[in-house]
């Protein structure tokens, strides 16, 4: 006890002299302008992360807070981009065999790049405070929205299971019947043509308002796929190609529709109703992907001799030569079917949610959020992004949800603010794929049919204290959850069992757990714009059963992982609010894991311990950083904005069953979690120049800097993606009235090249796959407001 209580004050000296150490340099990073302001003084910005509009600037967390009007500046329209301004905050859209999910992580928590709904995620995502409980539809476009809220840190006690890391909140713009809206078009490299349009309507005057937005996506893919045989003549390949110029095909291309309405209704002062309903059809090409490294001679896997080895990477990092092909006969003493997949990546669902703010008196308020979402998603993926027969996946997803959440806010006077309420989610998951696995041994070729059916119940309160300029916050969070997994693993050819996998059929893991979550918090305004605070909180990740075994005995049931975590911050607003500067720093105790493990002699059969997709709790480790973001106003019309981030990840212990010496496929010590980069920063500019009568022109750029992650929880050269600097520039020009628009941006303009994410399947299959960043591009903007 005693040594375990000293590394907790080592972690929060660590933390406490590192605060110490940026608020002397005054070295920061950005939070964003009420209203997009570039004006002498900053503007307050609002947010509701504790369930009440606070500012920015006395809310005791470390927050990220981007409205409407810098998003447009900095030409981001989804919800990745976001991150790169955001400290310690990774997400990556995915591509391939992980289809259109996102893999995010906070502080070195999260990163899980597997779309299997069987697995949840460690950051939250949250649009209009509803959950989305799985990966895959959170790639999220950013269509008419208010403001992004990124919530760093263990969000046990309000945002509740699944925050581990943090959660990132999307509010959509509420109707307010002022008969506007606007009118956009952007039209860019690869034949991008976006259309966005928003209308704000009044229905019943004073009663009745109706917002509806939409927005089209259409773009050619910057991945080319190039037909192997056609490009190589006398390789011995069989050739797909119908075009002279030997191209199959794209990837990374989007064909995405979606539109969202609103209804408020005000019936009276003390109530207002927000009915919400959105649709998105995504029928967009495959996602990116280009092969990195092959070397394998397994025979399995050869067409007419050939082996699958480095011929097969190009020389164009922009250049595929996947077929989506799999031949018919033999493979390994199997026989294996014919089989050809559609390179697409299809996401079709939306859902309806209805919030209910009821002023009961003076000091309290009654909130009810009904959310109900459904979604069907499908996929494809070539995954040795060749011609030769190595493995193809054709991924089919179904899944829908329903949530409900009370909350009750109330004040005693001056003295007490309150929150209590309740949570309740069940989420039902069908996950049928078909996987043909050539590069394995034995050959698998199967249909999946597995069913998840996950309920969640809730109860969560917190008081805040205020006594003068000090404030002390309590909060408490119980959760119970209980998980179904039925496995099933079938012929595609004749539907009975699947070759070696027939024992999972009717299988069915449970998994029953509940925990209390809870944080303390104190704050104190030193003076009216400089605020200090530290907390302590908690935060877990749901425990399950590990999704995608190859044996029977591979089906075991994994618990959650939970994190115990020390913050320090100071928010301050200098220089007669000319400078927003907001610090902080914190040591996080990351328990029990979870990681993917690809060798477990423990579970499997015989010589057959590397076949092997276990989910394990795999070890603690000590997560430390430091974060700072600032906005600068140094005169009229110039903005500065920028950030920096540093996190340091150390395993203090490993499971000898999941890694170190003895299984050198899993952790070791010296590794760090997937899609942890060590430091990160950012810094952007931009400054309204008054032309008069004429209107206005702003010129802005952004740089952002990413240090090396790996993608693999064991870190080997062939996991790692190099860190990489990106530059963005846009110039918009306002007419006087504000009312025409027109903007030019060019991205990733020094046309760095760079990967976003990869597959490294090197120690059993001998290549990995990458996505490639998108190169260069340029676009023009044209916006009508009325």
């Amino acid at each position: 006890m005693y040594r375990r209580s000293r590394k907790y004050a080592q972690g929060l000296a660590f933390s406490s002299a590192i605060a110490l150490a940026i608020g002397g340099l005054a070295l920061p990073a950005h939070a964003q302008p009420d209203a997009g302001a570039t004006g002498e003084t900053i503007g307050d910005i609002v947010v509701t992360a504790q369930f009440r509009a606070q500012n920015l600037q006395s809310t005791p967390l470390a927050i990220t807070a981007v409205n409407a009007d810098m998003l447009q500046q900095r030409s981001q329209t989804s919800i990745e981009q976001v991150a790169a301004q955001a400290p310690n905050v990774t997400l990556k859209a995915q591509a391939g065999a992980w289809g259109p999910s996102l893999a995010a992580s906070i502080r070195g928590v999260g990163g899980s790049v597997d779309p299997n709904p069987g697995l949840d995620p460690g950051v939250g995502i949250y649009v209009d405070d509803v959950y989305y409980a799985t990966t895959v539809g959170s790639v999220l476009d950013l269509l008419d929205l208010d403001r992004v809220e990124i919530l760093r840190g263990p969000q046990g006690t309000l945002a509740g299971q699944n925050s581990i890391g943090g959660a990132i909140k999307l509010y959509s713009k509420k109707p307010s019947g002022d008969q506007g809206g606007y009118v956009q078009a952007t039209y860019g490299s690869f034949n991008r043509i976006d259309l966005r349009a928003s209308a704000d309507l009044t229905v019943v005057p004073d009663a009745l308002f109706m917002r509806i937005s939409g927005v089209s996506r259409h773009s050619r893919g910057y991945v080319t796929r190039i037909d192997y045989a056609c490009a190589h003549p006398g390789s011995g390949l069989p050739t797909f190609a119908s075009r002279d110029d030997c191209v199959l095909g794209h990837e990374g291309g989007r064909s995405m529709d979606a539109v969202r309405a609103m209804l408020r209704w005000t019936p009276s002062p003390d109530l207002e109703v927000n009915l919400i309903g959105d649709y998105t059809n995504d029928h967009s090409e495959g996602g990116a992907v280009t092969l990195l490294r092959a070397n394998s001679s397994n025979p399995n896997t050869m067409l007419n001799g050939v082996p699958h080895d480095s011929r097969f990477v190009p020389s164009d990092p922009y250049v595929s030569y996947a077929t989506f092909y799999m031949t018919g006969g033999e493979a390994g003493g199997v026989p294996v079917s014919e089989l050809t997949a559609e390179d697409r990546s299809e996401y079709r669902g939306g859902g309806v949610s209805g919030t209910v703010n009821w002023t009961i008196a003076d000091t309290l308020k009654l909130t009810s959020i009904t959310a109900y979402r459904k979604y069907k998603s499908n996929w494809a993926s070539d995954n040795d992004v060749s011609p030769l027969p190595l493995g193809v996946g054709i991924e089919n997803l179904d899944s829908d949800q329903f949530s409900e959440e009370l909350r009750l806010n109330g004040s005693l006077g001056t003295v007490i603010d309150y929150t209590v309420g309740g949570y309740y989610l069940r989420r039902e998951s069908r996950y049928f794929p078909r996987e043909d696995l050539r590069f394995v041994a034995p050959t698998y070729d199967y249909q999946y049919d597995d069913t998840i059916l996950a309920h969640t119940r809730a109860l969560f309160g917190q008081v805040v204290a205020h006594l003068g300029g000090l404030n002390l916050t309590g909060g408490l969070r119980y959760t119970h959850e209980e998980k179904d997994f039925a496995y099933g693993r079938f012929d595609p050819i004749t539907g009975g069992p699947a070759e070696g996998l027939g024992e999972l059929n009717g299988l069915v893991g449970h998994y029953k757990g509940s925990r209390v979550d809870y944080r303390v918090a104190a704050d104190y305004h030193i003076t009216p714009d400089v605020m200090a605070y530290a907390q302590f909180s908690t935060g877990f990740r749901s425990g399950g059963v590990t999704p995608r075994p190859f044996f029977a005995t591979q089906a075991v049931a994994y618990g959650p992982e939970s994190m115990d975590a020390y913050e320090i911050g100071l928010k301050s607003s200098l220089f007669d609010r000319r400078v927003r500067l907001n610090l902080s720093a914190f040591f996080n105790r990351y328990k029990a894991l979870q990681l993917g493990i690809l060798s477990c002699p423990q579970y499997s059969p015989p010589g057959l311990g590397n076949l092997c997709a276990v989910i394990q709790n795999a070890g603690n480790a000590d997560v430390k950083g430091i974060e700072a973001e600032t906005e600068i106003h140094p005169f009229e019309g110039a903005m500065i904005d920028g950030s920096i981030s540093y996190l340091d990840f150390d395993y203090t212990y490993i499971d000898p069953n999941a890694g170190g010496p003895d299984r050198p496929g899993g952790p070791q010590k010296g590794d760090v979690r997937p899609y942890s980069p060590k430091w990160k920063w950012s810094i952007g500019a931009q400054y309204s120049i008054d032309l008069g009568e004429a209107g206005s022109l702003t010129p802005r750029v952004d740089g952002s800097y990413t240090s090396e992650v790996y993608s693999a929880a064991r870190n080997t050269a062939t996991s790692r993606i190099a860190g990489y600097t990106v530059f963005n520039a846009r110039l918009t020009y306002k007419d006087r009235s504000d009312k025409w628009e027109a903007s030019l941006e060019v991205t990733n303009f020094t046309n760095k090249l760079y990967y976003v994410i990869n597959a490294d399947l090197s120690s059993f299959a001998g290549f990995t796959w990458g996505t490639p960043a998108r190169p260069r591009e340029w676009a023009l903007t044209l916006t009508r407001r009325f």
